[in-house]
């Protein structure tokens, strides 16, 4: 029995019982667009107990707001009674609820094209709110008055945001032009929801509509201030001919689409320091030393402050700072070389490079360099095992401390030079060149 099927099922039951049962939201939205719904909530007339006197195995985790989880074989279903909300004085749930008829229930939620019903034993549609309209003109609007539903809800802003990218629809007018004015409520929100929406717009794969919209909405402006700076500010034109730090950024983002959501950020953030690093010489040029590094330190800002986590934070940060080191590969000793192949992040940074380089210079003879050295050393030469260790530093009189990093480091470096093959060789160089 799959997932519609036992949905129906669950449906009937409720409407055998003498009560009103429909699918509802975005169920009924992925059915008119002709896509396979990847969930099924359902509304019905029936109260939450009369819910659960139906159903063996329920949850009433939601029981306050209305909403069971109904389990039937393997598959868990919302279901909600019709219900009013009352006021929303943290900008995010509703402080009461009442129940009340579809219609109202319609009323309250976000988008029209989330508002509509449909009934999949009789096959009949329920739409309140021109739900069917908005889906015929490819358009995202709130429900009732714009304003009272950001105001419910602030994340809503992100929400009609993430729903024209997902959908590839416009913003109606109206709700256009509530977004922009109270883009300064999406400050309201947890920034853990702000990550959660940011996360799920990366992964919809339309970079360049998700960048044009957070900043033609205003929205830019608070949750990602720093990318602000990006538009306009100049590069070189002969390493960049595509023009602007963001027209670039949005170039390799666009590279980035599947990949990875560590690696799509930091191709998103690895030039966001560039308008602080930005040098005009005197001939006119536009130089950006050292931009890897304030690109590091803002992207670990932005990151802590959407409460990323630390292996994610840890990732994004290595990316970044590193987006710029193949550029000299071709000076590098063999030690340099095999540490940077040594990488845990290795794979993940050529392809941030990759993305980087197609999206200014094309020029990809680093890269290429690079991994025809991968190809041409066997992992146990890129990273030998160790020959000695700090118990060897010991016998041979050194007391532990900062030192032994620094003198097991010289002993590997010597290795990796192939200098050092053996465990003879390399007591000798500690005796020879370090011990005396």
């Amino acid at each position: 029995m799959d997932m519609e099927r036992k949905a129906k099922k669950v449906v009937r039951t409720l409407q055998k019982a003498g009560y009103q049962a429909v699918f509802a939201g975005g169920a009924v939205r992925d059915i008119f667009l002709g896509n396979i719904p990847h969930d099924y909530d359902i509304a019905t007339s029936a109260k939450p107990d009369e819910v659960q006197g139906l159903f063996k195995n329920t949850n009433a985790v939601g029981k306050a707001f209305g909403v069971i989880l109904v389990k039937l074989k393997g598959e868990t279903f919302e279901v909600a009674t019709f219900r009013k909300d009352g006021n929303y004085s943290d900008g995010r749930r509703p402080d009461s609820v009442e129940f009340s008829s579809m219609e109202e229930d319609a009323k309250r939620r976000d988008f029209t094209i989330n508002a509509m019903f449909f009934d999949p034993i009789k096959k009949k549609v329920f739409d309140f709110e021109q739900g069917q309209l908005d889906l015929d003109n490819k358009e995202i609007n709130f429900v009732g008055k714009p304003i009272e539903r950001i105001k419910e809800d602030n994340l809503r802003l992100l929400r009609a945001i993430r729903f024209a990218i997902k959908l590839d629809f416009t913003i109606g007018t109206e709700t256009w032009e509530a977004i922009k004015k109270n883009a300064h409520l999406v400050n309201n929100v947890a920034p853990e929801r702000i990550r959660e929406e940011f996360i799920k717009m990366l992964q919809l794969g339309s970079p360049r509509k998700m960048v044009n919209l957070l900043f033609n909405s205003n929205l830019i402006n608070h949750i990602l201030p720093e990318m602000v700076d990006l538009k306009d500010s100049p590069q070189r034109e002969d390493f960049h001919p595509e023009g602007d730090v963001l027209t670039h950024t949005i170039l390799v983002m666009e590279k980035l689409i599947g990949e990875k959501i560590e690696v799509q950020i930091a191709g998103m953030l690895h030039d966001v320091g560039k308008p602080k690093a930005l040098v005009i010489e005197d001939d006119g040029t536009p130089t950006h030393k050292g931009h890897e590094v304030i690109s590091t330190e803002i992207a670990e800002k932005i990151m802590l402050r959407l409460k990323f986590s630390n292996d994610e934070i840890d990732l994004v940060k290595n990316l970044v700072g590193d987006h710029m080191r193949h550029h000299v590969a071709k000076k590098w000793k063999k030690s340099t070389m095999k540490r940077f192949l040594s990488l845990p992040h290795f794979e993940d940074l050529i392809i941030l490079n990759k993305a980087d380089t197609l999206s200014a210079s094309n020029d990809l003879s680093d890269i290429d360099f690079i991994l025809s050295k991968v190809n041409e050393w066997e992992p146990e030469i890129i990273k030998p095992k160790a020959i000695v260790s700090g118990h060897d530093l010991i016998k041979l009189g050194l007391k532990p401390g900062p030192i032994f990093k620094i003198v097991l480091l010289e002993v590997e470096t010597e290795q990796l030079e192939g200098n050092i093959v053996n465990r003879k060789q390399a007591l000798k160089f500690l005796k020879e060149r370090i011990i005396k």
